[in-house]
């Protein structure tokens, strides 16, 4: 990726412009541009939080999930069965 835009519509009446949780809107997004197209409903993440408010920043859960997409060991088209036991081996690197 060289380029991304993150738009915020800021022009809806009662939108994220007069929501208290911009920040966090902002947050998440920046998250799906450095690579994470869902969501999770399972760990408190900043992939959550635009429907929350709960999280304004990234989570201890973010950055690892982070620093997992982004280890060299993990290479854009690895299938799901290569991929499991190479992040297995970095959750358990950095989770010591």
């Amino acid at each position: 990726m060289r380029e991304a835009t993150i738009v915020v519509d800021t022009d809806t009446p009662g939108g994220v412009r007069e929501h208290q949780y911009l920040e966090a809107c902002v947050a998440h997004e920046l998250v799906h541009v450095l690579g994470f197209g869902g969501h999770v409903s399972t760990v408190r993440s900043i992939l959550i939080a635009q429907a929350t408010g709960t999280e304004r920043e990234l989570t201890a859960a973010d950055r690892l999930a982070l620093s997992i997409l982004y280890d060299p060991r993990l290479r854009p088209g690895m299938t799901p069965a290569e991929a499991r036991p190479v992040v297995r081996t970095i959750i358990a690197e950095r989770t010591k």
